[in-house]
């Protein structure tokens, strides 16, 4: 995403009605996420993957989110396993499944830089 582009959101998401919300993420695919917790942007992103099936791999980042939520994780870390989550669902062939023997491999590899 280009940097003036994430200028654009980064006032969008900080100003009006949505300037209250505690988390916003953008999902960019396979390009990773954009993310605002308060005040701090985020910018997520993520290996390259062979997708198998990515139905269900939306709701499966949101329980990841809820998990490391949950377990009151750093924003860096619920940003890291909600996309880890939704990656695992994409290299499966049943919705809604993900195989959490690779969750440490995929975890490491996902980077959160603060923008």
């Amino acid at each position: 995403m280009h940097k003036s582009n994430i200028s654009i959101l980064k006032k969008q998401l900080s100003s009006g009605e949505l300037a209250d919300i505690k988390w916003i993420v953008i999902s960019l695919g396979a390009d990773g996420a954009l993310a605002k917790y308060d005040d701090t942007f985020y910018r997520v992103r993520i290996p390259s993957l062979d997708v198998v099936n990515p139905v269900g791999s939306g709701d499966s980042t949101i329980a990841g989110f809820a998990l490391a939520m949950d377990r009151d994780d750093s924003p860096v870390d619920i940003l890291k396993t909600g996309m880890v989550t939704g990656m695992l669902n994409a290299l499966e062939e049943t919705t809604g499944s993900v195989n959490p023997e690779r969750f440490d491999e995929f975890f490491k590899q996902v980077e959160v830089e603060e923008i």
